[in-house]
């Protein structure tokens, strides 16, 4: 029975650690974003929109490529 006691206060205590990180790092990310001018913020920004214009653009991409290659039908064409 102490080692199932043990074992659920280690747990706790880990998951509680977890948290405390957790809300550590949100409070230094609220530090950080509250620092930043507006011009920073714009960028940041333009930066995020570019960023998901290029993976929106390579998801498209290997999506078309996925589509248009059909590896049965090159193996079945090579061989007739």
């Amino acid at each position: 029975m102490e080692n199932e006691e043990d074992f659920l206060m280690e747990k706790a205590d880990a998951e509680w650690q977890k948290q405390e990180e957790q809300e550590k790092r949100y409070d230094e990310h609220e530090k950080y974003l509250e620092s930043l001018s507006e011009d920073d913020v714009d960028d940041l920004l333009a930066e995020d929109a570019e960023r998901k214009k290029q993976n929106s653009m390579k998801w498209d991409a290997s999506k078309n490529k996925s589509q248009s290659y059909d590896p049965y039908k090159a193996y079945k064409f090579n061989n007739d």
